[in-house]
């Protein structure tokens, strides 16, 4: 590589940043539950979560059983008017890889535009978020109910 010539960091590449850099994470489930995420991550206190609500119609929201999973259009047989909500979390890059043992194989990491809601209205930023990788074959139309799930996901 020419020493003048710097490389972007693929978005891979941007997931191994240093324990203390934090990662803009969107969840729309389970993990937007603070009581929930604060056992996931081992945390004291309960996390701080703001609401969002992804900017594009570009996914759809459907279920797993009884957890939720965003789903890209162009591989979602079912198209929603509905916006999907969820909260934004600022979280550790040391705390990644509990969030990816939470998820599972069936979720992959990418990154979206959400609204948050703040104080000055809200503000479009850029996050992280489990998008559905596994086969569209085993999801269904519904609604997310925390109640189906609390104390019966995955343990860490």
């Amino acid at each position: 590589m020419d020493s003048n010539t710097e490389s972007t960091p693929s978005a891979e590449d941007r997931l191994f940043t240093p324990l203390t850099a934090t990662r803009r994470m969107f969840f729309y489930g389970t993990l937007g539950l603070a009581h929930l995420l604060k056992r996931i991550l081992g945390l004291r206190t309960e996390p701080v979560l703001q609401p969002a609500t992804l900017s594009t119609a570009a996914y759809d929201l459907m279920m797993w059983g009884p957890y939720p999973a965003l789903v890209s259009r162009d591989d979602s047989a079912v198209e929603r008017s509905s916006p999907v909500k969820g909260m934004v979390y600022a979280c550790l890059e040391a705390h990644m890889p509990r969030l990816r043992s939470y998820e599972g194989a069936n979720y992959r990491l990418q990154e979206v535009e959400v609204l948050v809601d703040s104080s000055s209205g809200v503000d479009k930023v850029t996050a992280w978020t489990f998008v559905w990788c596994g086969s569209t074959e085993e999801l269904k139309e519904g609604e997310f109910q925390p109640g189906e799930v609390l104390g019966n996901g995955p343990q860490i």
